[in-house]
């Protein structure tokens, strides 16, 4: 199916993907003055409709994705990763960032090795990252009647984000390797990793910290995106209308609009039994244009 195809399909599964998992003799009658019953999981009959499910969250644009959410009346765990992370950035006081770890650590997984200055910054204790977009902040989602979690990991250092950012081989401020990217400059830092669907999608996961009084945590960035040399520019069967904007674009290239960290972008899918590759030039706000990176991204298709 063309990439183009497969986003207009997304508002038919959308309208039956999903549903509120409430018994029906405590939603009140909905009222002009009455707030809706916040929905507290996610349900779907089966692991392959929650993925496909997924698929459709990954290339929606952020304001799609939470208009998908305030239907669903569902806060996801990335969307509440995101709210511990942006707390303790509003936080003044040591005593009140403490309250506020201490309130999300049920949940998350907090890195409290000095070294790393990171003693605030939430981490995903989810095995399935990707699976965030429908697990409630407990890593829950219903399936097949089942509740399901996700929440298996319990080391930090088990995460993909920390991984990313602290293994030996990655730990360096600059990392340019096939279909990762890495840049550090003064109190910002951003990650721009190439990631690729059940569905052959190729999207490009943003990921930003920057440096505060309480050391370094996930924030909201803008990225300056161009498009660099073409390697082969028929392994691909569709682009998407987010990538065709830069690939258009003058040579000075385009900003993002701000967005949170762990937001995917989808660039295209390849075309079956061949190698898509993209290149892209692409430093973010706070980083600057010195700090401007080479991402190659470099995937194959095994699906007709």
């Amino acid at each position: 199916m063309k990439f183009t195809k497969f986003v207009l399909l997304a508002a038919a599964i959308m309208a039956c993907a999903c549903e509120k998992e409430m018994p029906t003799d405590t939603m009140p009658e909905a009222t002009n003055n009455m707030t809706r019953i916040k929905t507290e999981i996610l349900s779907f009959a089966s692991v392959e409709e929650m993925e496909e499910q997924i698929g459709i969250l990954r290339i929606m644009a952020p304001e799609e994705m939470a208009g998908w959410y305030a239907v669903q009346n569902f806060e996801s765990q990335y969307d509440a990763l995101y709210r511990a992370a942006e707390e303790i950035d509003n936080a003044t006081t040591l005593e009140e960032a403490e309250a506020i770890k201490t309130k999300y650590s049920p949940y998350f997984l907090y890195n409290d090795n000095p070294a790393d200055e990171e003693p605030f910054n939430p981490y995903l204790p989810n095995e399935k990252p990707d699976y965030a977009y429908v697990c409630n902040i407990s890593g829950e989602v219903m399936i097949g009647g089942e509740v399901v979690n996700y929440n298996t990991i319990t080391n930090v250092a088990d995460t993909h984000e920390y991984q990313l950012a602290h293994a030996p081989m990655t730990r360096s401020d600059n990392i340019t390797r096939d279909n990762i990217l890495k840049r550090t400059a003064g109190k910002h830092k951003f990650w721009a990793e190439g990631r690729m669907d059940q569905n052959e999608i190729v999207c490009i996961e943003f990921t930003a910290h920057k440096k505060t009084i309480f050391g370094w945590n996930k924030c909201q960035m803008s990225y300056h995106i161009r498009s660099g040399r073409w390697l082969t520019n028929d392994g691909w069967r569709s682009y998407s209308p987010w990538f065709l904007q830069f690939k258009e674009n003058t040579p000075d290239g385009a900003w993002t609009k701000k967005i949170p960290s762990h937001t995917f972008v989808p660039v295209g899918r390849p075309k079956y039994n061949q190698t898509g590759v993209m290149n892209f030039r692409i430093y973010s706000k706070g980083t600057g244009p010195e700090s401007e990176g080479n991402l190659t991204l470099y995937y194959t298709s095994t699906k007709e």
